[in-house]
């Protein structure tokens, strides 16, 4: 009945910024059952839409998440000083959540 994206993942907090080391994989409904009978728990189904702009350095995405109701924006990349030229750009006053959309969703 549809694809999901499975994703195991640890969040480092460094000073205004998430870092995220994960693993993420596209699997059906039959291979997600799977996983849930050998114990693994669904954290939150959360639906997302979202806009990305990239280059070779930064990606920009914007998204709405349907259960929290709102929009956020996430500025990615490789370069540290590069993200947060971008976010200055962008208008950013240097105060962020740093929380994943999942704890959000948890609150």
């Amino acid at each position: 009945d549809g694809v999901y994206s499975v994703m195991f993942s640890e969040d480092i907090k460094e000073g205004g910024f998430i870092i995220s080391p994960r693993v993420d994989f596209i699997v059906s409904v039959k291979i997600l059952g799977g996983l849930m009978g050998l114990g693994y728990q669904i954290g939150a189904i959360i639906h997302r839409r979202s806009i990305i702009y990239k280059d070779e350095h930064i990606k920009i995405s914007v998204d709405q998440l349907e259960e929290l109701g709102e929009t956020f924006v996430q500025v990615k990349g490789y370069n540290r000083q590069l993200v947060a030229e971008a976010g200055q750009k962008l208008g950013f006053d240097g105060t962020y959540l740093q929380k994943s959309y999942i704890e959000l969703y948890q609150e």
